[in-house]
């Protein structure tokens, strides 16, 4: 999947998303290249064209990595480092346990290279994890998850131990029965399925065991949804629950907006019957 059709996938869903991004200037593109000194892929370059000006917080869910070229080439002037070749450091970063996580491209295919997570400790990669077929298809779960998925009341979250290509077809199968369509952005290591109200995607990364599957509405169709992949496929299902109790980013813009609700309450409001003459006074 290439960048505008994430971008237009994503503004689909949720129109703001135009809105929000904005590019990076074309001298910043090329100091880019001049601090790695390498050329980037077209997809990259695509991509802060597109959004390395702003990037909305599209990964704000996923660890929280800063995908803003000027956060990037402030980190090389200041640390002069990134990941070994051929690796490409495109997101920091976010920290899992005592590892330090950046987003990756590889240098494969050449223009469309796949992305993964390269974990570091003490400063050295330790292993890689594939996160994406494309830098595109990136875009589009994260955008999917962050301005869609995650804003409605009830997640859940389940997985199913080492899938076959029949079980997979089977889970689809009862996600169509549940009236789930299959999203057309569907690709790659994900797959998306929406109605109205409804809304389910799947992961199944190369070597990964487990295919985690996110299922977000209200609560009872979540639950008759995860219910009935349980009983039909053993999807092993580990939490039903508010959407905003699983992830931390929600929480911190639900605390933001009590903080700007409070600051308001701090003033009286005026009174249309109020006929002392008196201006209002903060309490």
């Amino acid at each position: 999947m290439d960048i505008d059709t994430a971008i237009r996938h994503v503004a689909d869903l949720w129109p703001e998303f135009l809105e929000r991004i904005a590019g990076a200037a074309d001298d910043e593109i090329l100091a880019l290249e001049e601090a790695i000194r390498r050329p980037l892929p077209r997809s990259y370059r695509s991509f802060l064209a597109r959004m390395g000006g702003d990037d909305a917080g599209f990964a704000a869910g996923f660890g929280g990595d800063d995908f803003r070229l000027e956060t990037l080439l402030a980190h090389y002037q200041r640390a002069n480092w990134g990941v070994p070749r051929p690796l490409l450091l495109v997101g920091l970063n976010h920290v899992v346990g005592e590892a330090q996580v950046h987003t990756c491209l590889t240098d494969a295919p050449a223009n469309d290279p796949r992305v993964v997570y390269a974990v570091l400790r003490g400063g050295v990669v330790d292993q890689t994890l594939p996160a994406a077929q494309s830098l595109g298809e990136l875009v589009f779960r994260y955008g999917f998850c962050n301005f869609f998925a995650f804003r409605l009341q009830t997640e859940g979250w389940g997985q199913l131990l080492h899938p076959d290509e029949a079980q997979i077809a089977r889970l689809e199968r009862r996600l169509a029965a549940a009236g789930l369509a299959r999203h057309p952005a569907s690709e790659g290591y994900a797959a998306y399925f929406v109605s109205d109200g409804l809304v389910a995607h799947y992961t199944h990364a190369p070597g990964d065991e487990r295919l985690i599957l996110l299922v977000h509405g209200q609560e009872v169709p979540v639950r008759a949804v995860m219910n009935d992949l349980t009983r039909e496929l053993g999807v092993a299902v580990s939490w039903i629950g508010d959407t905003v109790d699983q992830h931390s980013h929600l929480q911190a813009d639900e605390e933001s907006a009590e903080d700007e609700d409070e600051e308001y309450d701090e003033y009286d409001e005026f009174d249309d019957d109020d006929d002392s003459g008196e201006l209002p006074r903060s309490s």
